[in-house]
């Protein structure tokens, strides 16, 4: 794993020296992925990278490349409340505790929220600078987001969107050949196993799949490690 902060400008560089970095307690992590970011450590599988900070709960899949300013949609504020503030809702924040202390508030109730779960982004999903994501959706497996899309709604296995709201550009692959792609599954496969094939055309590499019984292959099994309890030995 590698782990790159943002330098000045649009360079990337190392974490500098007091630098914090947010590693939740039981997350197992993949070898070969790098965050070129400086705050949490998130879900993501094996041969990805991303240039933006997800929060915990988000999960990405294997041999994704994800751009700058992805940010994915805040919690959900009550609507049918009578006001959609923190008085309705949150009672932990500063803000909230000095209002009922000065005006003698034991306990108040909050208003129900909906939130929905970080988005899950498959494998081989490519999503480009300052992609907004919606909470709760599925991006399929080989899909393509355009730079500065709204995303709102799930996206299709090997698609290309984009826009505001992300519509269908179109598909990657004919529906065949995506078909026999999300059959193979051939993000199971490590790159060595994967360099056996003419991969560099997705046509010709389901061809010689087929033909050379590349189903016989068995399934990448790297081993996973504990980051929080490394670094914690570090200590």
């Amino acid at each position: 794993m590698s782990l790159n902060a943002p330098s000045r400008g649009n360079n990337f560089g190392w974490i500098r020296v007091n630098d914090y970095i947010v590693v939740p307690k039981k997350l197992m992590l993949e070898p070969y992925i790098t965050y070129n970011i400086r705050t949490n450590i998130f879900e993501m599988q094996a041969h990805s990278y991303s240039n933006s900070p997800f929060l915990p709960g988000v999960q990405i899949g294997r041999y994704c490349s994800i751009a700058q300013n992805v940010t994915v949609a805040g919690f959900a504020h009550p609507i049918e409340s009578l006001g959609t503030g923190l008085f309705a809702y949150d009672r932990n924040v500063h803000q909230m505790k000095e209002v009922m202390r000065d005006e003698g508030l034991a306990n108040l109730p909050t208003a129900k929220l909906n939130n929905k779960a970080q988005p899950s982004i498959g494998h081989d999903v490519w999503i480009g600078e300052e992609v907004w994501l919606a909470r709760g959706i599925t991006i399929g497996h080989g899909s393509i987001i355009a730079a500065r899309s709204v995303v709102t709604r799930d996206v299709l296995p090997y698609s290309i969107v984009g826009g505001v709201p992300a519509q269908l550009i179109r598909m990657r692959f004919p529906q065949e050949i995506v078909d026999e792609l999300l059959d193979i599954q051939w993000w199971r496969l490590s790159i060595k196993q994967i360099s056996a094939f003419p991969f560099t055309d997705a046509v010709s590499f389901v061809s010689a799949y087929r033909r050379q019984n590349g189903h016989e292959l068995p399934s990448w099994e790297p081993p996973k490690f504990h980051l929080w309890a490394e670094l914690k030995a570090l200590s």
